[in-house]
């Protein structure tokens, strides 16, 4: 290192002069307060409130639904993400890294990459077939409101009545999906090639996805105010057009007229669990790396209070919308709303890349290993989609739904995280770093969700699912062959695996008797953000405190 006329060092490589900007391993941080609001926000606008909650409203009892649903924001979701968030913000890392505060679990950090990184290149196809399905759109006439296109059979209609379904008929928008979008082929087993539009459709979207966070954190924060309120926009033109609509009443009231009889059923209980964590976010690593960009003592406890708040509030804003357009198809058609209805993802990605950088953060840092790393990911995962993209890749895409990303797994992860925190680390050390985040103590109310009421309702919520477990059947009576279930199976399991076999490894490589290396793998490292707070007195003293409470 030299030093110019000022004094100032100056690196060098290979008798080069390096821009300060190049070689920074400073961590990036969000820019202001509400690029962490928007992007803890971004994840309520997703397919998760805006379509799934309504469908389990009307599915599980309508208004009754809200209960089951309540229950579990109150006592599991709201808890378990003021935990995450503050998890992130305390170590000022993501992923594994952030498990650091308890070694022998960082295994649920990985599982948690390998859950996203699953989620990621699959969920993406909603984006290819949004953008196929604009590109359509921009015809003069619609192509899946007519049955003059070639795809069309001749059970073709182009409005579905109560008649025409004993005729066994099919609606032409059925048919520009099946037949026209997704090509299908008779299975999984017959591929029968890609869908060209869908692999142009895809290449599209993965740019413009590193696009967006190419750049890291900075540039994905400002990105943040469009992906967030800019649907807000649109579901409220969606919303004002769906209740001037005729039977837009019948579809509003049939979406939250409560008939309580359901709550007997446990299904309605594990459907609201589920949706929680779908809906806040919750073990797929996201909300720790959101956390992870604010400063030390951002009051994260307030913050997370407002962000469960407009995630409900977006779930029930979205079921008027969706409904009340649905009561007017329904009446239009002549059908039951019941027969109408049966027919956030930068933040992913982010999630799944800021650990990599945490972890050579002297090289992927820099902005050209950021261009790298991005590019690496986005190449990649374009390549492995290609297996949704054949004409019989969406029998492959039900498939990983089912087993891959589904809500049991995100429930073992959770059960864990609380035993952890509430158990292993101890939910009083977690406390006491909250206080020096926050700068005033909280009631016990967390504790008695962590160490409580978290592990013993994902408990409950896993045996139950476990007793009534059933392989996955497809549409129309398709039977998956025996190999997809094992398959299936393996890949649901390999999260679990990985959890066990890192606890395994980190008692393995730590030294010491089997008595010790437990204690250290489920004891808090050294400071994880020195870097951040330039190891203050004020901090010194409160890590000091916390270690003398765990010996």
């Amino acid at each position: 290192m030299t030093t110019n006329s000022r004094g100032t060092p100056i690196l060098m490589k290979m008798g080069k002069q390096i821009k300060k900007s190049d070689v920074t391993t400073d961590r990036d941080q969000w820019a202001r307060k509400t690029e962490f609001l928007m992007c803890a926000i971004s994840g309520a606008v997703g397919t998760g409130n805006i379509w799934r909650f309504p469908y389990l409203c009307y599915k599980n009892g309508g208004g009754a639904f809200l209960v089951p649903y309540l229950v579990f924001l109150v006592l599991v979701g709201l808890p378990m993400y003021i935990m995450e968030i503050g998890l992130g913000q305390y170590m000022q890392k993501a992923g594994f890294e952030v498990w650091n505060i308890c070694p022998i679990f960082k295994g649920l950090g990985v599982a948690a990459m390998v859950i996203t990184f699953i989620l990621n290149i699959y969920y993406v196809m909603v984006l290819i077939w949004s953008a196929f399905y604009f590109v359509m759109s921009l015809r003069s006439e619609l192509p899946w409101s007519t049955c003059d296109n070639e795809w069309n059979t001749p059970v073709c209609v182009t409005e579905v009545t109560t008649n025409s379904t004993i005729n066994n008929t099919i609606d032409s928008t059925v048919e520009f999906w099946r037949y026209r979008t997704l090509q299908m082929s008779d299975g999984m087993d017959s591929p029968g090639g890609m869908v060209k539009e869908l692999v142009i459709c895809s290449l599209f979207v993965w740019i413009l996805v590193y696009l967006c966070v190419c750049r890291g954190i900075r540039i994905t924060g400002k990105i943040m105010y469009v992906t967030s309120l800019f649907p807000y926009v649109i579901l409220t033109i969606l919303l004002i057009r769906g209740v001037t609509l005729d039977g837009a009443k019948e579809g509003i009231k049939f979406y939250f007229e409560p008939n309580f009889i359901h709550l007997k059923n446990y299904q309605v209980w594990i459907d609201a669990g589920t949706q929680i964590l779908f809906s806040l976010g919750l073990t797929f690593g996201a909300m720790p790396m959101v956390g992870s960009y604010n400063k030390v003592h951002n009051n994260f406890y307030r913050d997370c209070f407002f962000i469960t708040a407009i995630n409900s509030l977006t779930s029930l804003y979205g079921g008027f919308a969706v409904f009340s357009i649905l009561g007017f198809m329904a009446k239009n058609q002549g059908l039951p709303i019941s027969a109408v209805a049966d027919a956030g993802y930068v933040v992913g990605i982010e999630s799944l890349i800021t650990p990599l950088v945490d972890l050579f953060p002297s090289r992927l840092r820099t902005t050209k290993g950021k261009l790298l790393v991005y590019g690496v990911y986005s190449v990649v995962s374009y390549l492995l989609g290609f297996v949704f993209l054949t004409k019989g890749g969406i029998y492959v895409f039900n498939l990983v739904d089912y087993y891959g990303a589904s809500g049991m797994l995100l429930v073992w992860q959770l059960m864990w995280e609380a035993i952890a925190i509430g158990w292993i680390v101890g939910a009083d050390y977690f406390y006491n770093a909250m206080e020096y985040m926050l700068g005033y103590k909280i009631g016990p109310w967390l504790k008695i969700s962590w160490r409580y009421l978290t592990p013993t309702l994902c408990l409950a919520l896993l045996v139950l699912q476990g007793l009534n477990f059933n392989l996955l059947s497809g549409a129309e009576g398709y039977v998956y062959p025996d190999g997809a279930h094992v398959f299936g199976i393996i890949l649901g399991l390999v999260p679990i695996f990985i959890l066990v076999s890192m606890a395994v490894v980190q008692i393995l490589r730590t030294p010491g008797s089997f008595i010790q290396r437990l204690k250290l793998t489920t004891t808090p490292g050294a400071h994880p953000h020195a870097h951040a707070t330039q190891m203050t007195d004020e901090f010194t003293h409160k890590f000091n405190e916390h270690q003398g409470q765990l010996i």
